[in-house]
């Protein structure tokens, strides 16, 4: 005689079906999110030999990226969706999120700098194309405007035969509410993504 097959408790059941939902939700947000990024535009640059991708309403802005502009030995251009903007790259009028990347000739100390600055622990060891890069990423409560607010950053130091380059994207929750958390983290996300699709011969 056949034993009848045992019944999973109720909670158990509740447990896998809200498991379930929860792996479609990521599954789907996953989908859209490969579909947004693929439509990206390609940014290349020839003479430093690196490329980005970056959304299609966003702008680039900054100094020109080419050799014969430096200033002080640097060049320094932004990957923002406002166009028109201040040098500045903590200006108020800038976007919630953007990315900075400051360019600096051979021989640089800057990524030692950094490093006495932060721990290293800190730092993990990426691939950008041909390259590899130190990568440190941080979320904390910080004040800005007398409010205790979140800020979403993510720095990535890539080394050259020529050049060093400094890729950071920060982004400022504006309170603490759930929507504006919910924006900086999205901010930090585009962020991120073009940080992380950086590519250097």
């Amino acid at each position: 005689m056949k034993k009848k097959a045992q019944k999973l408790p109720k909670w158990v059941n509740i447990c896998l079906w809200i498991s379930g939902v929860i792996f479609v939700f990521f599954a789907i947000l996953y989908i859209i999110a490969s579909i947004y990024v693929s439509a990206w535009k390609i940014y290349k640059n020839e003479e430093f030999g690196f490329n980005f991708k970056y959304p299609t309403s966003w702008y680039i802005s900054g100094n020109p990226i080419d050799k014969q502009y430096f200033d002080a030995n640097r060049g320094l251009f932004w990957i923002d969706s406002k166009e028109e903007l201040p040098l500045n790259g903590q200006d108020v009028i800038r976007s919630p999120g953007n990315v900075e990347i400051r360019v600096y000739k051979q021989p640089s100390t800057h990524i030692e700098e950094q490093m006495e600055q932060r721990y290293y622990s800190e730092f993990k060891i990426e691939e950008f194309g041909e390259k590899f890069g130190y990568v440190d990423e941080q979320i904390s409560v910080t004040s800005k405007n007398l409010g205790r607010v979140q800020l979403f950053s993510k720095d990535a130091f890539v080394e050259t035969d020529n050049y060093v380059y400094d890729i950071e994207t920060q982004t400022y929750a504006e309170n603490n509410n759930f929507l504006s958390s919910i924006k900086a983290r999205y901010y930090h996300w585009i962020g991120s993504t073009i940080l992380g699709s950086f590519k250097f011969k």
